[in-house]
């Protein structure tokens, strides 16, 4: 739908976002690791993983007190084609 394509564009058109997506392109990072890697508040780095992984687009995975995120394998099609 249209709104479903809006919403996509949106999560995609954050530089922030796309600069994570591409920090996890090559393999799973903790969030430790990707603030240090973007120098972007942590806060900052954890919300914009919330909307990518509400989305689908990235997955978590927790080990004792770190979550480690990476590209998600059930990523939808629209995303996969506009990544």
């Amino acid at each position: 739908s249209l709104a479903d394509a809006t919403d996509l564009l949106a999560l995609f058109g954050e530089p922030a976002r796309v600069r994570l997506l591409a920090l996890l392109e090559g393999d799973e990072m903790s969030v430790a690791e990707l603030v240090a890697a973007t120098d972007i508040a942590q806060s900052r780095v954890s919300t914009h993983l919330g909307k990518l992984r509400d989305a689908a687009i990235v997955r978590d995975r927790r080990a004792g007190t770190s979550t480690f995120y990476a590209l998600s394998d059930r990523m939808p099609n629209e995303a996969k084609r506009l990544w």
